[in-house]
């Protein structure tokens, strides 16, 4: 199956553009180059043949249902020529979307950011977070300082992430899930705060990831943004996936959730022992006993009543002991 997308200038009889994998068709006489892109994405290909037929003088009209060609054609506002517009919806729901009263709206910065924005929240490759739709990612980006949105607008330039553009999308990231009246940017301290506000009935699962998953989320995000900054190129070079995020498995590229601990080392000795249950039950030298923390699932034990003597906090405000066996 052949990718075929369509460039319609309004301003004529529909004067068409076809793209497909084989070569650049028009019914009209507009001077476009027919070279062949070795671009892989439909969606960045009507970018890059729509910018050259603007620059022709022909009024841009996409036809698309997607997401992603909205978002670059947002971006590319300034080089689409008069007028320029997203035809969306089929029969009956069909609608034209202006692109530049959106553009204006948003300020050519956030118009710039919005493509990785969509690759940072979630979009075919990157994977969604969980919990958080776009409405409220949107409504996070909206009210996002320059910092982060300097940031996302960097995603995807050079061959891995700078440190400032790790830093501002992390910022975004805690945003996502941060308190409100309280500003916390990095994802460490933002699990510490929350964690300490866990109630009881909660579990360690409902806090947000840490800043190694976090990492490998981003590196992803870049190699997508990477493709969609070269949307004007005609011969892209495409970053090496299995050095950002993603690694192979049974000869398929499957993400790397993190390469560091969910906490620091002497916190996941406080929050297991490796006592065997037969032999000890958790007496003195439990080291969750010796920190005075009830045993869990997490546990060796697994928090088993029936062979944990360290399961009731009762027991160790008391200061009890229980004697070895």
């Amino acid at each position: 199956m052949y990718l075929a997308q369509q460039l319609i200038d309004k301003s004529a009889s529909d004067n068409l553009v076809t793209v497909t994998c084989r070569g650049v068709m028009a019914n009209s006489n507009c001077s476009i180059s027919t070279s062949v892109s070795t671009q892989e994405e439909a969606d960045t290909l009507m970018i890059l043949h729509a910018v050259e037929v603007a620059q022709t003088g022909m009024r841009i009209h996409f036809y698309s249902q997607d997401t992603d060609v909205l978002l670059l054609a947002l971006r590319r506002v300034p080089q689409l020529g008069t007028e320029p517009a997203i035809i969306m919806g089929t029969k009956e729901r069909r609608h034209t979307v202006l692109l530049q009263p959106i553009y204006d709206q948003l300020g050519p910065e956030k118009a710039a950011a919005l493509i990785n924005w969509h690759a940072l929240t979630g979009c075919d490759t990157t994977g969604h977070i969980a919990g958080k739709g776009k409405k409220g990612c949107f409504t996070a980006f909206l009210a996002s300082n320059p910092t982060v949105i300097d940031a996302l607008i960097g995603l995807g330039e050079g061959p891995e992430p700078s440190l400032a553009v790790i830093n501002g999308c992390e910022e975004f990231l805690c945003s996502l899930f941060c308190p409100r009246k309280l500003q916390i940017t990095q994802a460490h301290n933002l699990r510490w705060q929350l964690f300490k506000t866990l109630k009881a009935e909660q579990g360690v699962e409902t806090l947000p990831p840490t800043h190694g998953a976090w990492l490998e989320h981003i590196k992803r995000a870049h190699v997508q943004a990477n493709v969609w900054s070269q949307d004007l190129v005609l011969n892209p070079v495409v970053l090496d996936p299995l050095q950002l995020g993603w690694q192979l498995q049974d000869g398929k590229l499957q993400p790397i959730m993190t390469k560091e601990a969910p906490g620091p080392e002497a916190v996941m000795r406080l929050v297991r022992c490796c006592c065997a249950s037969s032999t000890t039950a958790c007496s003195r030298r439990c080291s969750c006993r010796q920190n005075n923390l009830v045993c869990t699932e997490l546990c060796h034990c697994a928090g088993d009543q029936d062979k944990c003597n360290n399961i009731d906090f009762q027991t160790i405000s008391d200061g009890q002991d229980v004697e070895e066996d």
